[in-house]
């Protein structure tokens, strides 16, 4: 049997001072790449970020993600239609996600 695993690791200190407990700030370099480190050896390989998480994607791509999945969040649309200034600005963003 496939061994499924439901446990994912959330970026958003890894590129901003986020959190109510959070009184250490942003997660230095060296610490993300400990925690990838053990994420890998105990089959954790889900890393969830998006756009607006600061340097988080940036931080990301500093890092080698071999093996990794990740999931990233787009911008919300404000209506069930989406427009072509709606679909502009998710192609940009998706672009500078890549970046």
């Amino acid at each position: 049997m496939k061994n499924i695993n439901k446990l994912g690791l959330g970026t958003v200190q890894w590129g901003q001072a986020y959190g109510i407990s959070n009184n250490e700030g942003k997660t230095p370099e060296d610490e993300v790449k400990r925690i990838l480190s053990v994420a890998k050896s105990n089959n954790i390989d889900l890393l969830d970020t998006a756009h607006h998480y600061g340097d988080s994607e940036l931080i990301l791509g500093k890092s080698n993600l071999k093996n990794f999945k990740i999931v990233t969040k787009t911008g919300s649309f404000k209506s069930n239609y989406i427009s072509n200034l709606d679909k502009e600005s998710l192609i940009s963003t998706f672009k500078e996600s890549l970046i």
